[in-house]
């Protein structure tokens, strides 16, 4: 899997699947500028920008910088990033998932996936750098709330986010670090409600039946 990494002072960068593959790139993005674009095909442009980034670094999985940028480790106080991966023939969640260190509800929910079997080729996944899924922000929400709603902290919600006060606007996104979607939502995504095996009584089988 090969994925690229680039952060720009631009405040708008945009993902195209013709030319180079240079153009895409993954942002350092905090959660309040960045969240709001799912997993696309590469013909249509998809914005992932910020208008505070910096340069920091263009590489290829190994390391290598690519067209002569200088590639260059961000520092560990940077905050939340992402690098952007494009999907390929063969690839499924689960694996794309292992490969870049992340769960699968990071990436599923990171990038807004409703239907993991619905993830077309050449779709762009973006893959951030820690562990964690979105929470959008619903009346009455609040930190401490919210973190002990997924049992995690929630100074560390606050600081991945940079939330200067506990004041939470409705509609925004949080990304909350070390959080899990729950069993049932996995399920759903992953199109396994009806599969087997269930939980409860079966009442009948294929077909017609009489009532009850």
């Amino acid at each position: 899997m090969r994925a690229i990494r680039l952060f720009s002072k631009d405040p708008l960068e945009t993902l195209d699947g013709r030319g180079a593959f240079a153009a895409v790139s993954s942002m350092l993005v905090f959660a309040a500028l960045f969240l709001g674009s799912p997993a696309s095909p590469p013909n249509a442009a998809v914005s992932v920008g910020a208008a505070d980034m910096r340069v920091l670094a263009l590489e290829n999985r190994e390391g290598e910088p690519v067209d002569g940028l200088v590639a260059e480790t961000p520092p560990r106080d940077e905050g939340l990033w992402y690098q952007v991966y494009v999907v390929k023939k063969g690839d499924i969640p689960g694996q794309i998932a292992e490969t870049f260190g992340v769960t699968v509800d990071t990436l599923i929910s990171f990038n807004d996936i409703r239907n993991t079997r619905a993830i077309r080729i050449g779709s762009f996944l973006k893959i951030p750098n820690m562990n964690g899924i979105l929470h959008e922000v619903a009346p009455g929400d609040t930190l401490d709330s919210i973190a002990a709603k997924y049992s995690i902290s929630p100074d560390r919600v606050a600081e991945v986010n940079r939330l200067d006060s506990g004041i939470l606007r409705e509609g925004r996104k949080l990304f909350l670090p070390d959080a899990r979607l729950s069993s049932f939502t996995l399920r759903e995504i992953n199109g396994d409600l009806f599969k087997w095996p269930i939980r409860g009584w079966i009442t009948s089988w294929y077909g017609w039946r009489d009532d009850p």
